[in-house]
């Protein structure tokens, strides 16, 4: 199987958290990527940071393949 993350705003920007969890069960394949580049923008002092965290599990005989395109900080 074979997936694409489209992070429909555009771009990560001060406090915005985006979560994903990636998850294969035994005996499967995935390949998951993102439709481009991520932008996340500078924060101000006062605000609080922007966060992408993604988890992934792979269970027995699985197999994952995580491939997000680059990232660009501006």
């Amino acid at each position: 199987m074979e997936a694409a993350i489209v992070n429909i705003s555009g771009s990560v920007a001060a406090g915005e958290r985006i979560e994903g969890h990636l998850a294969c069960g035994e005996g499967t394949a995935l390949l998951v990527t993102s439709q481009a580049a991520e932008r996340i923008y500078r924060a101000r002092p006062d605000d609080a940071p922007a966060e992408i965290a993604v988890s992934c599990h792979v269970a027995a005989n699985a197999r994952l393949e995580w491939l997000p395109h680059g990232t660009i900080f501006l």
